[in-house]
């Protein structure tokens, strides 16, 4: 950097640091529309979504996650019930059967050596109850998913990212008035 260069820099971060910075971008605002809107509760949608699934969602006008929602429960609620009716098929087979010295049983089409049975048995049980905790849990994000849906209802989504730098005049209320920068960032 030439000395020039480097003095007009210094005039000018030192010229900056007598003016004042004026973050707010009055101008731009919207008018505050929250009283003819309405308030859009996330208090109400977990609460809708408790009750019912997917009614949060349909508060928070988000009913393409309705299929989603319920296409999850459904395929969770069938995994539980194919591992069920097995885990008490074999159940049923190791109660019956003790000592009968049978080498393989039939389980729905499918062949398990005497041998292996409480194998099957824990691994019934285990992916009923694996499935139990999706069943939860999808039910536990239907929740969450109305209150942060609730929450970001009133968020303005828009493709308007800009800075605006502009002189100002800051009014004798704040800080005795003065010569300042209005910044206002949009996102």
């Amino acid at each position: 950097m030439t000395g020039s260069r480097l003095r007009y820099l210094i005039f000018l971060l030192y010229a900056l640091s007598f003016l004042s910075v004026n973050s707010v971008c009055q101008e731009d605002q919207a008018p505050d529309d929250s009283l003819t809107a309405g308030y859009h509760s996330p208090a109400k949608a977990v609460i809708m979504s408790a009750i019912v699934p997917g009614l949060g969602q349909i508060y928070n006008g988000r009913i393409w996650k309705l299929p989603v929602l319920y296409g999850g429960e459904m395929a969770a609620i069938y995994s539980y019930h194919f591992y069920q009716v097995r885990y008490k098929k074999v159940l049923n087979i190791l109660k019956e059967d003790i000592g009968t010295g049978q080498d393989r049983y039939e389980v729905y089409g499918r062949q398990i050596a005497g041998t292996s049975m409480e194998r099957a048995r824990d691994f019934y049980r285990r992916y009923r109850d694996y499935s139990g905790l999706v069943i939860v849990g999808l039910y536990a994000l239907n929740i969450i998913d109305a209150m942060v849906d609730a929450h970001f209802y009133e968020y303005d989504i828009s493709d308007d990212l800009s800075l605006k730098i502009q002189p100002g005049i800051l009014p004798s209320d704040f800080h005795s008035g003065g010569i300042g920068l209005n910044i206002c960032m949009r996102f």
